[in-house]
C-alpha cells in the first residue's frame, strides 16, 4: 500500500482504508467475523465510490482556492492566456 510521508506518526493509507472498511460493514450491521453478503459488499463499494468523488470536489476546490490566492497575493504577476 501507499504510505503518507508526512513526517510524524500519522496512520498510513491503508491502516486509514482498513479503517474506514470495517467502520463502513459495522454501520451497516456487519460484524468483521460475519460473511458478507453481495448486497453488502455492493453498498460499501457505493459508499466508497461516493467518498472518492467527494475527496475529488473537495480536493479541486481546495486547488482553485489556492490558485485564487496567489492571483489575490501577487496582483502584479500576468496569467498566462488560455489557448496559446
Amino acid at each position: 500500500m501507499f504510505r503518507l510521508e508526512t513526517g510524524d506518526d500519522s496512520p498510513d493509507l491503508a491502516d486509514l482504508c482498513e479503517a474506514m472498511l470495517f467502520a463502513g460493514a459495522r454501520s451497516l450491521g456487519f460484524e468483521m467475523t460475519d460473511e458478507m453478503t453481495i448486497d453488502a459488499q455492493e453498498k460499501i463499494m457505493t459508499a466508497a465510490a461516493t467518498l472518492a468523488q467527494g475527496m475529488v470536489h473537495y480536493l479541486t476546490t481546495q486547488v482553485g482556492i489556492a490558485r485564487v490566492r496567489e492571483m489575490i497575493e501577487a496582483p502584479g504577476r500576468k496569467e498566462p492566456e488560455l489557448g496559446n
